[in-house]
């Protein structure tokens, strides 16, 4: 369990848009809704968006260490919706990040 937290902290400290001075205040959420499956979910909110493309990563490495890891591959089911509660399209263009073209001011990756 300490791991998967581990891992979803990561995953909250270096998924953030590119052009992240552009952007507003992000919020963070995060449950535990099946403990015993030992699993989390995290949610970011963004907020004043700019028309650009809402670029995330996930980090290849951590602190101390040089190696590179594969960390995204522990993160599925990703949604993102928009400040109407519209689903949007995300692309994932590479095995760490994820793109959300087309999009409002607000959104909610899930």
């Amino acid at each position: 369990m300490i791991r998967r937290i581990t891992l979803a902290i990561v995953f909250l400290l270096v998924v953030a848009p590119r052009g992240f001075h552009a952007a507003g205040p992000i919020a963070y959420r995060i449950t535990v809704p099946e403990p015993e499956h030992h699993w989390m979910q995290v949610e970011a909110s963004f907020t004043e968006l700019t028309p650009a493309p809402l670029e995330l990563r996930m980090s290849v490495s951590s602190p101390g260490r040089y190696s590179v890891h594969d960390f995204a591959k522990n993160v599925y089911d990703v949604h993102a919706v928009g400040g109407d509660s519209r689903e949007l399209t995300i692309t994932r263009p590479d095995a760490s990040g994820w793109t959300v073209r087309e999009h409002g001011s607000r959104v909610t990756v899930r």
